[in-house]
């Protein structure tokens, strides 16, 4: 590639999101594709505020995918997603634009009864591991 091409594609190309913790709470479980764990999950006393990990689109509102209770996706761009499961409240409509400030859910209890938001993140729909792009804390 010549410097002009190079130029345009790079600023062309998707730009990962500035990424932050969608709550404080300790890690409960750690991604694991060994034991085929897609999510974080982050212990939280049940009704704290949840964020999104960075700004999007609500994609998802609801409570109808079996196994993840009332869940949250949100679009970031064409590359990553991020889901919330098992909140107690979802306070958002899918369409609707968020930003890293915003309150998009209440923490709940899990499928085990545990206070705990089960955090992931999708990269062009394959689960990554979520502490590969957060901050360190």
């Amino acid at each position: 590639l010549t410097t002009a091409q190079t130029s345009t594609t790079s600023s062309s190309a998707p730009r990962p999101p500035k990424w932050q913790w969608p709550l404080v709470g300790p890690v409960l479980e750690k991604f694991s594709e060994a034991q085929r764990r897609q999510s974080l999950v982050l212990k939280t006393p049940v009704g704290s505020p949840i964020k999104p990990t960075a700004s999007g689109i609500v994609v998802y509102a609801g409570d109808a995918l079996k196994g993840y209770g009332r869940l949250v996706i949100v679009n970031h761009n064409d590359e990553y997603l991020s889901a919330y499961a098992h909140t107690g409240q979802v306070l958002v409509k899918e369409g609707q634009a968020v930003s890293i400030n915003d309150v998009i859910a209440r923490s709940g209890t899990d499928h085990k009864g545990r206070s705990a938001l089960h955090f992931q993140v999708r990269k062009y729909g394959a689960p990554v591991d979520p502490l590969k792009l957060l901050p360190t804390r």
